[in-house]
């Protein structure tokens, strides 16, 4: 699946494959962000680990949702 999201500040690409492993789902995420204002060509580098942390957090908030919705 792809999506592409835009604001005034950001252009957001992202890529969300679903692979099946010996039985398990593996989930790959990939996102590229690019600043349209110079304040946040600035700062996009350092939102990448908050970021990347955030989504770790949602998926894991997934995971426990589909595994064990009661």
């Amino acid at each position: 699946m792809q999506y592409r999201m835009e604001s005034d500040s950001i252009v957001l690409n992202s890529e969300i494959y679903f692979k099946n492993i010996s039985g398990r789902t593996e989930i790959l995420m990939l996102n590229q962000a690019k600043g349209k204002t110079f304040f946040m060509k600035l700062m996009l580098p350092l939102f990448k680990g908050m970021m990347r942390k955030r989504h770790e957090q949602d998926f894991a908030k997934f995971k426990a949702l589909v595994e064990n919705p009661d």
